[in-house]
């Protein structure tokens, strides 16, 4: 049996516990503490993949999971491939608020093959992780795309700003401007009756 963890950077208590609502009760989920900086995004994702599980799930606290059976099929893609992890191209075309290109991933959401992701990081010098142009987490994930990313499509939510993702999640972006709370809140919402109908709760 596959030992999957899951995986947040934590802050806001009330939105951690929204966020973990959707995960199922029998995967361990661990709140990671102390990589607030925007520097400690990278230093954050070296460090869950030190993890001793098979599979990693790395969730943003404001990505609501609504149904999990899709991240199920996301490993078992990873597991029959040579592809080591999953996630979102950080592009336009996936998010109008993003400019990143197709190379690039974004970190609200990925599935990582554990043993695999961290055999390519340990090849890395840390002095070249550390290199980027826009985000710290660049030299990272481009190497992990040389070795073979499963794509995830993300869809603009007719908020005009959340992402639904692999028809899967919506990720609502901007956790930490209060301004979105209520906005937050709606998707929220949403997922939760998405949830409520996946699981039959």
């Amino acid at each position: 049996m596959k030992n999957i963890k899951v995986y947040s950077r934590s802050r806001e208590g009330d939105i951690w516990d929204k966020m973990k609502l959707f995960i199922p009760e029998q995967i361990e989920c661990g709140r990671v503490w102390g990589y607030d900086s925007w520097r400690g995004a990278l230093y954050y994702l070296l460090d869950i993949l030190n993890s001793d599980a098979d599979y990693v799930v790395n969730v943003d606290i404001d990505c609501f999971i609504y149904d999990w059976s899709i991240v199920n099929l996301m490993i078992e893609r990873l597991e029959q491939s040579t592809m080591v992890f999953a996630g979102m191209p950080d592009n336009f075309e996936n998010s109008p608020h993003r400019f990143g290109n197709y190379n690039q991933t974004n970190p609200f959401f990925n599935v990582f093959k554990v043993k695999e992701c961290r055999q390519i990081v340990n090849q890395l010098p840390m002095d070249e992780l550390n290199s980027f142009d826009k985000e710290p987490f660049e030299k990272l994930f481009e190497k992990l795309f040389e070795n073979g990313r499963l794509d995830l499509i993300g869809e603009t939510h007719p908020d005009g700003i959340s992402t639904v993702l692999a028809n899967a999640m919506i990720h609502t972006w901007y956790s930490r401007d209060h301004n979105h709370k209520d906005r937050i809140n709606e998707r929220f919402e949403e997922a939760k009756a998405l949830w409520m109908l996946n699981t039959n709760k």
